[in-house]
């Protein structure tokens, strides 16, 4: 994170994902993917692996250091399955609760195969939360997953026994031509009735849908 100039050997993609609002603090979801074509597979007649770690600062407006994510990822899969990791992505998300204000997340990746380095930098602005109903972000869904142990109502990505994995990058692709979104509203307590979404989709400023 001290280099200059700041190392980029290889591209991944961060980002906060705004979900629960709160009067002091509002909870966001960190979020880390990195395509595994961008990193470095270590293969054997046993297995196919990869391996990198991560380590993230918040920071606030005056520098100071108010969340450390640090995250290291030993993959490996059977071998025959060396080409299907070749086409997914390590990723993992984790929930920070912040204040309002600006905020500077800096990310640092290494691919420990190949020693390999790069870092990203991105800015945050938390406002303060809507006194009626708020909605998250919306997410693109790169894959659902059936939840195989108990549901953590404090991850944002679980959900009806299922846990949803957000895609990162520019290009989604699709399932049977299927685009899949994904968000949660969070209506005023005592909730008294149904929440209504509206969903447009543009292209080049033209709704499409």
């Amino acid at each position: 994170l001290n280099q200059r100039p700041l190392p980029r050997e290889f591209d991944f993609h961060t980002d906060a994902l705004r979900f629960r609002p709160g009067r002091e603090r509002s909870q966001y979801a960190y979020v880390f993917q990195v395509p595994v074509r961008n990193l470095t597979v270590t293969q054997d007649k046993q297995s196919a692996s990869v391996h990198v770690s991560v380590t993230a600062l918040v920071r606030g407006a005056d520098g100071q250091v108010v969340d450390r994510i640090s995250r290291d990822i030993p993959y490996r899969m059977p071998a025959s399955k060396a080409a299907e990791l070749g086409r997914g992505v390590v990723t993992f998300s984790t929930p920070l609760h912040l204040a309002p204000g600006r905020y500077t997340i800096e990310t640092a990746a290494i691919d420990r195969d190949s020693m390999k380095s790069a870092v990203r930098r991105s800015v945050l602005v938390v406002g303060a939360a809507p006194s009626g109903l708020a909605v998250s972000d919306v997410a693109l869904v790169r894959r659902i997953d059936a939840l195989t142990e108990r549901e953590n109502r404090a991850d944002p990505f679980q959900a009806r026994g299922a846990k949803m994995e957000p895609e990162m990058s520019d290009t989604v692709l699709t399932s049977g031509g299927v685009i899949r979104f994904y968000a949660v509203a969070y209506p005023p307590v005592p909730v008294e009735g149904a929440v209504q979404v509206v969903l447009e989709l543009a292209r080049n400023d033209e709704v499409v849908l």
